[in-house]
């Protein structure tokens, strides 16, 4: 298989540098990486072209003509991608020196799979892991993959940092939500059609410094907490928003309901079809 690694950069200087490192180093070498930058003003560029150069590994360095931001960065970053497989990437995190080998074997040996995502270290700006994973502090509660698709519908819990998809799947996927990020709406797809796979290995360490596009919310409890108190503290702040805002559960069923909607539509519009079983748990939702 051919690899691609596709990474949306914006005024990354502080710490792509040990991003790049940790992708030249991995076990299995990957074959081409893909950076779309959104018009950086800092280092990144030229910090990004120093080290590649002499890497040895096929590159490209795209400056948009002008800001894409996240989603429709990464939209044209894969696009750009020629490898079977494209690894998505953030410009803060460090991957785990054999984070492509384990991936690209689940590739290998289950056929069916379109995406392949997993948990991670959380780490602060200083690379001080925290006491939860990425996993348990989004709570994505799963006891096989077969629950994958009933997680989803419950919590925002996949992370594009550690995902990888296939090239022909996300070739053939529309993105025009109102409401998803790309690795939501990637990770819905290809769970409604059985083709998502999840693994429990930490084959990242994602960086928390306080000025990621996407946060995970906890702060300190990410450190020194657990799940269970984080759990409690997540529910007391959400009672606390249902009392400042009268119709707060109302308009997040709404807002839920939207989303959902749009899968529907999605398949809908575009003659395709999902398992029965999965299309009622999403009516349902």
């Amino acid at each position: 298989m051919k690899i691609s690694v596709a990474i949306c950069t914006y005024n990354g200087e502080k710490y792509i540098k040990e991003q790049l490192n940790s992708i030249l180093n991995q076990t299995r070498k990957v074959d081409e990486i893909v950076i779309c930058d959104d018009r950086s003003t800092d280092k990144t560029l030229s910090i990004c072209d120093e080290m590649l150069k002499n890497s040895g590994i096929t590159y490209q360095l795209i400056i948009n003509e002008s800001p894409l931001k996240v989603v429709k960065n990464f939209e044209k970053c894969y696009s750009l991608c020629s490898g079977d497989l494209i690894f998505s990437c953030d410009q803060d995190d460090i991957w785990l020196k054999n984070k492509v080998e384990v991936i690209e074997n689940v590739f290998i040996e289950h056929k069916y799979v379109d995406m392949v995502a997993t948990d991670a270290y959380l780490i602060d700006e200083n690379l001080e892991k925290m006491k939860l994973s990425l996993k348990e502090s989004l709570q994505f509660s799963m006891k096989d993959s077969n629950e994958t698709l009933d997680s989803l519908l419950k919590s925002f819990c996949i992370t594009g940092a550690t995902m990888a998809i296939r090239k022909d799947f996300v070739q053939k996927i529309n993105f025009y939500s109102t409401y998803w990020l790309h690795d939501g709406w990637l990770a819905m797809i290809a769970s409604l059609n059985n083709s998502f796979l999840y693994i429990e290995e930490k084959l990242i360490m994602y960086r928390l410094h306080g000025e990621n596009t996407c946060g995970i919310w906890g702060g300190d409890l990410l450190k020194n907490g657990t799940v269970q108190i984080l759990k409690k503290e997540k529910i007391k702040e959400i009672k606390h928003k249902a009392i400042r805002y009268p119709f707060y559960y109302e308009d997040y069923a709404n807002e839920r309901k939207n989303m959902y909607s749009e899968f529907l539509d999605y398949f809908e519009s575009n003659h395709l079809t999902i398992p029965k079983n999965n299309y009622n748990k999403l009516s349902d939702c």
